[in-house]
């Protein structure tokens, strides 16, 4: 059954929710292929490893400057074409 957003508030926080469910399976996918664990990949990215943890889980409240939060989705989109193939 499809899902149906009824809103143009409900359509952008579902917009918003698959955005990062699909950050967090790109950065687990990217992490589990290249042997990385949460503060290698943090390290790599500058940021900390709680905050890996957080995107991982898909919380949406994590604020990241504007140059992290692109290599993160860099990152997580490379993980996404690996996962794919």
């Amino acid at each position: 059954m499809p899902r149906v957003a009824l809103t143009q508030a409900q359509r952008e926080e579902q917009r918003l929710q698959d955005r990062a469910e699909r950050l967090a399976d790109g950065l687990a996918i990217y992490k589990r292929r290249h042997r990385l664990n949460n503060y290698a990949l943090a390290r790599a990215v500058g940021i900390g490893h709680e905050t890996v943890s957080r995107l991982m889980a898909a919380d949406r409240t994590v604020r990241l400057p504007l140059e992290t939060a692109w290599r993160l989705e860099q990152i997580a989109r490379l993980g996404n074409e690996e996962g794919a193939t």
